[in-house]
């Protein structure tokens, strides 16, 4: 393919080259309509000789478009410029799951990025969609821990009447393809599934289950030969976390999980039963997400849970401990729980299932903003208990103008009017704090982690020690101004610009720790 650098495809400048694959050239690009950064995805000229291609990338370009999750790369346009084909995403400066395959993961690590890569595929199956292609150089690493799925371009369209493609056509990459692509018959989301097995292999153990001469000696394993037992390579591995592996690398479908969620669930689960057996001496407190399955774990999990709320030491003997954090809503359910959540602001007035909704365990706003002021608001919760911290991970994916969306808390110093909020801002993902009175209009501004591009994650918090009121970035004190008393409700706030404002983002992991 010719260098495109400096050339125009449609409305996008290219400025130069990033990637470059067996399908596909990445490009960074400049599209002057929107002062935007793009990459610009450009296939190989001679496929638009071949017959009915137009029409297939047409289609595919449209499933990958539909496809709106935190992490998968958005698609943003597509286009044919002579001979040449492409795609238009959002450009995010990143390297790949691929730059930290050096050796073998930490497992929770490990289950963080199957969650995410899980959450995508799940997304995109129920959009009908197959990646066919997953891997670790198509997994973006944003700051090294938030994972965006990438290059939908083998994807089909599993209810399309049109049939434009052949069913046997064995799309992917051998070492991580599934027996059924490998053999060339036609695959569902379980060919994923398989294939995110693969990766959750390479990352406990560093390396693929599979190695031969030549790519058509590795499908051959994939379809005939069990893999090596991933505790034989890395005896760190719990058996029951092992289990998990083999199940995802089932030869047959049927036997794998039936959906990509699934298997991030029973990953949890065994590092979860693993870190409670009685044999296994805990070094220190656990500092992740608390996952506790209340079915099949059995009374020795109840009593260790039991003893670590109430603060006893290993002799039995309570010791005195502070007030305890608690994770207070993981957005697990089905819809907001309305016992504990109420809706405020202007918000109110526009609730509707496109501005709000709970996906994959994390509550998501997209908000637009049709009138002519700022629009905020969000889900608020009263506590009769003086809140001593609250804290949350927030996701901010697109924004425009001024808008942001974050944590603020209410009735500072017994003052109804009073508030401080600690919120994530665009267009480059930075943290900022207030601190005001609605009544006075009196405001203090803080500058707390410049940003480095959307979308931007970071766990927020505002917290008191019994004179500051404190602002914490990703559990780091960053900023506090002196206060009297602890607020006493908190709302998970997006505030969005006019005219014609825009905000998408999310929370999930919300904690409080309650005072005396």
């Amino acid at each position: 393919m010719a260098d495109l650098r400096g050339q125009t495809l449609g409305q996008y400048r290219v400025i130069t080259q990033i990637g470059a694959g067996g399908m596909a050239t990445v490009y960074k690009a400049y599209q002057p309509a929107l002062d935007r950064t793009v990459a610009i995805k450009v296939l190989p000229e001679y496929l638009a000789d071949q017959p009915g291609f137009i029409d297939r990338f047409k289609i595919e370009a449209q499933a990958i478009a539909r496809l709106d999750h935190p992490h998968i790369v958005p698609i943003y346009d597509f286009g044919q410029a002579g001979q040449l084909a492409y795609l238009v995403m959002k450009y995010i400066p990143a390297g790949t799951l691929t730059d930290f395959l050096a050796g073998p993961f930490e497992p929770k690590r490990a289950a963080s990025v199957v969650r995410q890569i899980a959450e995508a595929l799940d997304h995109a199956h129920q959009q009908g969609v197959v990646h066919r292609d997953v891997k670790p150089s198509n997994v973006l690493m944003q700051d090294g821990k938030w994972a965006q799925l990438t290059d939908f371009g083998l994807a089909k369209i599993l209810t399309s009447p049109s049939q434009l493609t052949a069913s046997g056509a064995s799309v992917g990459t051998p070492d991580y393809m599934s027996p059924e692509q490998a053999r060339g018959e036609p695959v569902d989301a379980r060919s994923d599934i398989y294939s995110l097995g693969v990766i959750l292999y390479q990352m406990l153990t560093g390396d693929v289950p599979f190695h031969a001469d030549s790519p058509t000696g590795v499908m051959l394993k994939h379809v005939l030969e069990p893999p090596p037992p991933p505790r034989k390579i890395n005896p760190g591995i719990s058996p029951a976390t092992e289990q998990v592996i083999l199940r995802a690398l089932a030869k047959s479908p049927d036997e794998r999980f039936a959906r990509a969620v699934d298997l991030a669930d029973a990953l949890e689960r065994s590092l979860d039963l693993d870190a409670t057996r009685p044999a296994t001496p805990v070094a220190s407190p656990r500092a992740g997400r608390w996952l506790i399955a209340a079915v099949g774990l059995g009374v020795v999990i109840v009593a260790a849970l039991i003893a670590l709320l109430i603060g006893q030491s290993p002799s039995g003997t309570a010791s005195v401990t502070g007030p305890r954090e608690e994770l207070f809503d993981d957005f697990g359910g089905p819809a907001i729980d309305a016992a504990r959540w109420t809706y405020t602001g202007t918000f109110a007035a526009a609730l509707d299932s496109s501005a709000v909704s709970i996906q994959n365990g994390r509550l998501v706003y997209q908000i637009q903003n049709t009138v002519d002021d700022y629009f905020d608001g969000g889900v608020r919760h009263d506590s009769s208990r003086p809140l001593q911290r609250v804290s949350a991970r927030v996701t901010l994916l697109d924004a425009t103008g001024n808008s942001d969306i974050g944590i603020q808390v209410n009735g500072i110093d017994g003052d109804p009017d009073s508030w401080a909020y600690i919120a994530l801002a665009p267009s480059d993902g930075s943290v900022n704090a207030y601190v005001g009175n609605s009544r006075t209009q009196q405001q203090e501004n803080f500058s707390l982690l410049l940003g480095t591009g959307m979308p931007a994650t970071h766990e927020l918090a505002i917290g008191w020690d019994g004179t500051r009121l404190i602002f914490y970035v990703d559990g780091k004190e960053s900023e506090s101004v002196a206060t009297q008393t602890r607020g006493q409700w908190f709302q998970l706030l997006f505030d969005v610009d006019y005219p014609d404002g825009r905000l998408s983002g999310s929370f999930d992991d919300v904690r409080i720790t309650y005072g005396d």
